[in-house]
């Protein structure tokens, strides 16, 4: 089976335990309750948290600069407007301006510089991965350089 079609079959099922099993706890406001039996879930941060567990969580209520299109077979902006070389080894990232954090923070340039500094961190356990990133480089409140 594909990975596409797995990851379908995981969020399917993640999908119908939240519908079909009612919450054992009464749910305080502005909380997410999650359950997925003795599965330990702290931190549920990407940065430091790498089960798949987590990383299926994350995709489902995180969004990400860019994502690949299944239909179109092509990476396409998500919470960028729109991305291009400005030189050999830089990326400038126009950044959408109608997204929120669920707290209600605008979602900017500088929450994009944010995560890419933890994500590089040295706590960091996906910083490996991000080897090649030198930079992330605030230029406006909606734009940013990803320098390698």
């Amino acid at each position: 089976m594909g990975k596409t079609f797995i990851s379908i079959l995981v969020a399917t099922a993640i999908s119908l335990i939240f519908l079909s099993t009612p919450p054992s706890v009464p749910a305080e406001e502005d909380s997410l309750t999650v359950s997925l039996g003795s599965q330990n879930l702290h931190p549920i941060n990407p940065a430091f948290g790498t089960s798949r567990h987590i990383l299926v969580l994350y995709h489902n209520w995180g969004d990400t600069l860019l994502y690949r299109d299944p239909d179109r077979k092509q990476i396409v902006p998500c919470l960028a407007e729109s991305v291009r070389w400005t030189d050999p080894r830089t990326l400038e990232f126009k950044l959408r301006k109608d997204v929120h954090f669920h707290n209600g923070e605008p979602f900017d340039a500088f929450a994009v510089k944010f995560s890419l500094d933890l994500l590089k961190g040295p706590d960091s356990k996906v910083s490996r991965h991000l080897s090649d990133l030198a930079d992330a480089q605030v230029i406006d409140s909606h734009t940013i350089s990803i320098v390698q």
